[in-house]
């Protein structure tokens, strides 16, 4: 199944995320439950600084988004060159996909329980 709307999907909910940000409204349902940050708390900041080209503000709100950016980057040359198989190919090995998440995720966690920029 292919999605031809990604790029779409992907325009709305960044300008959602810039809106909210704009307003300093904390969307994050993690951190309104249990006031800690989450794996994906501070990732618009950390684009937003990266289209700025202030790669150490990036890195310090959640080094992801340098990591989201990157690949997003990636895959719009792919698609522009249709070599798209290359990132569908890797998916498929779901495993190795999630193993890569999950060590990811442990590792941004324990980085943003420490991140006063956070908070």
């Amino acid at each position: 199944m292919k999605r031809k709307g990604i790029f779409l999907d992907l325009i709305i909910l960044g300008t959602i995320s810039i809106i909210f940000n704009l307003l300093d409204i904390r969307v994050c349902p993690f951190f309104n439950l249990f006031n800690i940050p989450c794996p994906g708390c501070g990732l618009t900041r950390s684009v937003l600084s990266l289209l700025k080209f202030d790669i150490k503000s990036s890195l310090k709100y959640n080094f992801l988004g340098i990591i989201f950016f990157i690949g997003f980057i990636f895959y719009l040359i792919a698609h522009f060159f249709g070599k798209t198989n290359l990132f569908n190919n890797f998916l498929e090995n779901k495993k190795i996909v999630i193993m890569i998440s999950i060590l990811l995720l442990i590792i941004v966690e324990i980085i943003n329980l420490n991140n006063q920029l956070l908070y």
